[in-house]
């Protein structure tokens, strides 16, 4: 199975389900701008040629939101990632584990205009981390799904939406990484070491054990990276890096594994 159509596997194998959760967007001062109930459902034709996408939003005052889309697999399977149908300068890219990210592939004119996502799952459990840079390259907003695709409430996730001011990790964290380049490529898994947090960054602990950490401000001519983790027990924790060149071009992310 070559790069391209190993990457569409991952994507069918773990996130085709109805996920079950709640969606809440910070903003960079870690106020809250809102919070909703969510349920993100994705399915697949029999003949496995579309994908359906409903996302299904529950406000504070009943009020309900529905946005639905479809994308051919055949279409949008590129050597570089799956098209995002709603922005085409984006792409995803599916780690066999389970892990998986949105990311802008590169610059849009004269925006710098940016947007990430990080998921990060295990089993029935899922959860995305993303980041919204403006036009200026300002950190505008960030936002975090939990989801369980066995349904509401969740046995897992907290109701809690507050951020935190800080967390404890145990010291000398020791897992394995493996590397994702833009055209697919993957790495063998090696020995890794945690680096958190990163200089200059602007820390965000999220409940559930669910941390981010990214530039405030992202500028042309200075590589950046953004970076989330899931530490699900005290002695288990995954990581994603992504990384962007001084161009705002995606250079490459690495899953972290430690266990």
């Amino acid at each position: 199975m070559d790069r391209k159509d190993q990457n569409v596997e991952n994507f069918l194998t773990h996130h085709l389900n109805n996920w079950y959760g709640t969606w809440t967007k910070y903003f960079p001062n870690r106020e809250i701008q809102e919070s909703v109930k969510s349920v993100r459902s994705l399915w697949i034709n029999e003949e496995k040629t579309l994908v359906f996408q409903k996302n299904c939003y529950t406000y504070s005052d009943e009020t309900i939101k529905e946005v639905s889309w479809e994308f051919g697999l055949e279409e949008s399977t590129k050597e570089d990632g799956l098209i995002h149908s709603k922005h085409p300068w984006m792409r995803s890219l599916f780690f066999e584990q389970g892990a998986a990210l949105w990311v802008t592939k590169c610059l849009q004119s004269d925006s710098i205009s940016h947007k990430t996502e990080l998921f990060f799952k295990d089993n029935n459990l899922r959860l995305s981390v993303g980041t919204v840079y403006n036009e200026d390259g300002n950190l505008e907003s960030i936002w975090n799904f939990k989801e369980d695709s066995q349904g509401f409430p969740s046995q897992h996730w907290s109701s809690d939406i507050d951020l935190l001011q800080e967390r404890n990790f145990k010291s000398n964290w020791m897992g394995q990484a493996i590397n994702f380049k833009p055209n697919l490529d993957t790495s063998p898994f090696y020995i890794k070491e945690l680096t958190w947090p990163y200089k200059n960054h602007q820390l965000f602990f999220l409940p559930d054990g669910i941390s981010l950490s990214c530039p405030e401000k992202i500028e042309l001519g200075s590589p950046f990276k953004i970076i989330a983790n899931w530490l699900k027990t005290k002695f288990t924790l995954q990581q994603l890096v992504v990384n962007y060149d001084e161009n705002f071009a995606f250079s490459g992310a690495t899953l972290e594994i430690y266990d």
